[in-house]
Parts: C-alpha cells; sequence; structure tokens
C-alpha cells in the first residue's frame, strides 16, 4: 500500500495520473453525475436504483429479502453505478459502456461477455468476478482489485491496468495491445507474457511473496489472532496472512476465524477441524490440504484452489466457492447448505452424503456423471 501510495502522489505531483474518464465524464459533472446523451436506450436510472437497492437487501438478509440482481443483457451504457454494491450479481452480457463504475464493490459477479468499453472503473472491486470474454478496449481498471478474476478472452485493448491488483488472476488469451500496467501487481496471474511487450513487463510489479514463517512465528500469529477474537478486537492482532507460502503448515484445529488469508499457499497442510469461519481465503491454494471436519461457515473460497483436498464432514455452509477448483475433492457427508458453488469446478468429486439444500450451482462442473453422490445440475 505503502509503494502505491508514493508511487501515486509522486504522480500526482508531477501532474501526469489523471485516470482515465469516460466522455461523458469530461463534461463538468461529478463522479456519479454523467449525463445520458439522448437515445441511448438505457435502462431507467430509477429502475436501476431499484434493482441496486433490492440487491443489498438480498445481501445483507443472507437472500431472505429483496432480489439478487439480474442485469443479464441489459442496456446500461453511461449508467451511473458509482459505488453500487452488486457482489455476486448477474450482468453478464449488459452493455456497460461508458458507465461510471467507479469504486462499486463487483465482487464475485458475473459479467461474461460484457461490453465495458470506455467504462471507468476506477477502485472498484472484482476480485473473483468473471469477466470471461468482456470486451473492455479502453476501460479504466486504475487501482481496482481484480484479484482471482477470470479473464479468459477478455479483450482489454488499451485499457488502464495501472495498480490493479491481479493476483491469482486469469487473463489467458486476452488481449493485452496498448494495455498500460504500471505498478500492476501480477503475482501467481495466469498470463502469457509472450504477448506483453518489453515496455509491460518491465513496469508491472510482480509482487514478492512474503518469506517463510517458522513454525514458532506462525505458532504466534494464531495466539495472537485469538486474542483478538476472543477480545472483541481490543487485544491481540488478525491474522493477516496474504500470500504467505504455508505449504505443508500444521495448523490443524487452530482458532482462525475471520483470518485474512487471501492467495496464501497452504497446498498439502495439515487443517483437520480448524476453524476458518468468516475467514477471507479468496484464491487461496488448499490443493491436497486436509480440511477433514473443518470449520468454514460464510468463508470466502471464490477461485481457490481445492484439488485432491479432504473435506470430509467440514462446515461450509453458505461459504463462497464461485469459481473454486474441487477437482478429486473429497467432500463425503460436508455440510455445502447454501453454499455458492456457481462456476466451480467438481470434476471426480466425491459428494456421497453432502447436503447441499439451497445451494446455488449456476455453470457448476462435474462430478462426474458415475461418481458417487448428489449430482448437482451440470451446465
Amino acid at each position: 500500500m505503502c509503494r502505491i501510495l508514493n508511487w501515486l502522489f509522486s504522480r500526482i505531483s508531477r501532474g501526469c495520473l489523471a485516470h482515465k474518464a469516460s466522455p461523458a465524464s469530461k463534461a463538468a459533472h461529478p463522479p456519479g453525475l454523467l449525463m445520458v446523451p439522448a437515445g441511448v436506450g438505457a435502462l431507467p436510472e430509477s429502475e436501476l436504483a431499484r434493482r441496486i437497492e433490492a440487491h443489498a437487501r438480498w445481501l445483507d438478509s443472507g437472500g431472505a429479502s429483496g432480489a439478487r440482481a439480474d442485469l443479464r443483457g441489459e442496456a446500461l451504457r453511461f449508467s451511473n453505478l458509482f459505488m453500487a454494491r452488486l457482489e455476486r450479481a448477474d450482468l453478464s452480457g449488459a452493455d456497460l459502456r461508458n458507465a461510471n463504475v467507479q469504486w462499486a464493490n463487483l465482487s464475485g459477479a458475473n459479467l461474461e461477455g460484457a461490453k465495458l468499453g470506455d467504462a471507468d472503473l476506477f477502485q472498484s472491486n472484482l476480485s473473483g468476478a468473471n469477466l470471461r470474454s468482456v470486451s473492455a478496449p479502453g476501460a479504466s481498471f486504475f487501482l481496482s482489485d481484480l484479484q482471482g478474476a477470470g479473464l479468459i478472452g477478455a479483450d482489454l485493448t488499451g485499457a488502464d491496468l495501472r495498480g490493479t491488483k491481479l493476483q491469482r488472476a486469469d487473463l489467458t488469451g486476452a488481449g493485452l495491445t496498448g494495455v498500460t500496467l504500471e505498478e500492476a501487481e501480477i503475482a501467481g496471474a495466469t498470463i502469457d507474457r509472450s504477448r506483453l511487450t518489453p515496455a509491460q513487463a518491465a513496469v508491472a510489479a510482480p509482487a514478492a511473496r512474503p518469506p517463510r514463517l517458522s513454525a514458532g512465528e506462525l505458532e504466534e500469529i494464531v495466539r495472537a489472532h485469538h486474542e483478538w477474537i476472543e477480545s472483541g478486537t481490543k487485544r491481540g492482532r488478525r491474522a493477516e496472512l496474504g500470500g504467505h507460502d504455508l505449504e505443508g503448515a500444521d495448523l490443524a484445529g487452530a482458532y482462525l476465524r475471520r483470518a485474512a488469508l487471501p492467495g496464501a499457499d497452504l497446498s498439502r497442510a495439515n487443517l483437520e477441524k480448524t476453524d476458518f469461519q468468516g475467514g477471507e481465503l479468496a484464491g487461496v491454494d488448499l490443493g491436497g490440504a486436509n480440511l477433514a471436519g473443518g470449520w468454514l461457515l460464510g468463508a470466502d473460497l471464490r477461485n481457490a484452489i481445492l484439488d485432491g483436498a479432504n473435506l470430509e464432514g467440514a462446515m461450509l455452509r453458505a461459504a463462497k466457492l464461485q469459481g473454486a477448483s474441487l477437482v478429486n475433492a473429497r467432500l463425503t457427508r460436508c455440510n455445502l447448505q447454501g453454499a455458492h458453488l456457481d462456476g466451480a469446478d467438481f470434476t471426480g468429486a466425491d459428494l456421497t452424503g453432502a447436503d447441499l439444500a439451497r445451494a446455488t450451482y449456476e455453470g457448476v462442473k462435474g462430478p462426474d456423471a458415475e461418481g458417487p453422490g448428489p449430482k448437482p445440475p451440470v451446465s
């Protein structure tokens, strides 16, 4: 963060960092007040506001009230989505060209095939979002969070990706001609570097993974985190282990409720009966890990890698597993009630005795038809 701020203020002081604005925002209108040209045919502002408000109620109530925003294929060109809460909303195929999407929360949203040309997404949250095949020439993602996002086949020609967080994002086949990547963090991103120009590769920031913690250091972090939770955050400190190398670590039975571990490597770790309730685990690598009897109620596991993991008897109720890979995972007797499984890959997974009541699984892959256990609908 300090590195970004130092870079940001140095650029401002030289007067050369004005982030890209849509044509409408160049007029004398503050952010969020873009003028819609006549004849564009956008969804009426009042209707858009109504759907966003209903979606916020749906989020806050856990689906008990309100309604998930369904904006599939909607004409939203030049629309105002400034600071909108649209986590997990469906905007697939929507026309968002020239829209003001600054500071919006679109984490886990489905934007597959959407049109984002010249849209302004300054500091928006698109972590874990599905941006497959989006058309975003000239769009500004300046300082946005794209961690774990799927950008497969996206057209990003001339897009502004300065300062973006792209850790574990998938840019396979993405068009990157003319993209600005100054200070973008691309560690762990799936990106064909042969498609980058030497200038693009030179300015991107593949942030180094933090040094590996000793067993004693890890034990102290867990102890301080337990104190932080038990004291209502008044004492101790939160465990913030994002991006850390914890491969093979023994954290069995650890109390890591609400810990932050996005992008961490916990492959082959012993996490039996570990408490990750409400934890931030987006993009984490849990391949081959032992999570038997683990408590992951409401945990954020979007785009996590759980291939070959043992989740027997684990509590994953209301967990966010959109885009996660659970190939050959063992999920016997796993509680997945109300879990968000959209776009997850269960190929070869064992779901014998798993409880999938009220789970959502749009676009889920697998399990194999001949495999054991209940079968979510397969796209």
